[in-house]
């Protein structure tokens, strides 16, 4: 990179940032279905370490989720 012409290093840093939105996108989506795997495991009344385990959430995280939902 160091080495990059300045058009070299602009597509570098434009490609960068692109990467860097997708990668924001798609983490953000996956973020909102695990919550609505929990939401929907909780409303069927499973047990929180079994949410855990299929969601990847810790248990004090679904207890808060089973609270306020």
């Amino acid at each position: 990179i160091a080495r990059f012409q300045p058009e070299q290093v602009q597509a570098y840093e434009t490609s960068l940032k692109y990467y860097r939105d997708l990668k924001n996108v798609i983490d953000t989506a996956f973020d909102q279905n695990v919550a609505l795997v929990a939401l929907n495991a909780i409303r069927e009344v499973l047990p929180d370490e079994l949410i855990a385990r299929l969601t990847g959430l810790d248990i004090e995280a679904i207890r808060a989720m089973r609270q306020t939902h």
